[in-house]
């Protein structure tokens, strides 16, 4: 028989078990924290300007909502770390995505929000 070449690229067979987890796990996975992070930094940009511009807020006072924002995130981030320690992911799953649904939609009920 004939001998397959293999394709290496910077030392990796791209045939090989580590390309096919680099490829559909690893990839995937960069992106989704690279996209994440961004959201929450443009979030708490977005945050402040809004609280200036749209709700007449002080600088000093959108300073501490933006405070607020980054400490409840916090806060939420650290809670789940230790819920995550004692539930399956469905049990983490299904309440947090409840809890972001009904938070989305009492922004949407604010008769300001559509404006």
């Amino acid at each position: 028989g004939r001998a397959r070449r293999r394709s290496i690229c910077a030392g990796v067979d791209l045939g090989s078990r580590q390309s096919y987890i680099c490829c559909t796990v690893l990839a995937p996975l960069l992106l989704v924290v690279v996209l994440v992070i961004g959201a929450e930094v443009s979030y708490s940009a977005w945050i402040y300007s809004y609280a200036m511009e749209r709700v007449g807020m002080s600088s000093n006072d959108a300073a501490w909502l933006n405070s607020l924002f980054w400490t409840a995130f916090t806060l939420g981030r650290l809670s789940i770390a230790v819920l995550a320690s004692c539930l399956s992911p469905g049990a983490l799953l299904v309440p947090a995505l409840s809890i972001n649904f009904l938070s989305n939609l009492l922004v949407l009920l604010e008769p300001d929000s559509q404006r």
